[in-house]
């Protein structure tokens, strides 16, 4: 099986600042049936996590050095979760 990384994309400022404590469970109990949906259809999800937001941010130029803030992303999407995934069937994923 060949591992792949399934990022899921979202209005990151949305779900912390406009979406109440019950709609964000509404958006975990997707992610929940996905991981699901996945394993049913014969997919092996090894991993995942939820990805902190763009307030805070680390620097770490190649090579080593200064550890620096930011750069901050300014976009109105960014990546929120991943899902790591085996699978032998990418079309299907």
């Amino acid at each position: 099986m060949t591992e792949y990384v399934v990022l899921i994309v979202g209005d990151a400022d949305r779900w912390w600042t406009t979406m109440d404590a019950e709609q964000r469970r509404a958006g975990y109990d997707e992610y929940t049936r996905f991981g699901q949906e996945l394993a049913r259809r014969g997919h092996r999800v090894t991993g995942g996590a939820e990805l902190h937001g763009t307030g805070e941010a680390r620097r770490i130029p190649p090579g080593g050095g200064a550890v620096t803030e930011g750069p901050f992303a300014e976009v109105t999407e960014q990546a929120g979760c991943f899902y790591q995934v085996q699978t032998d069937d990418l079309d299907d994923l």
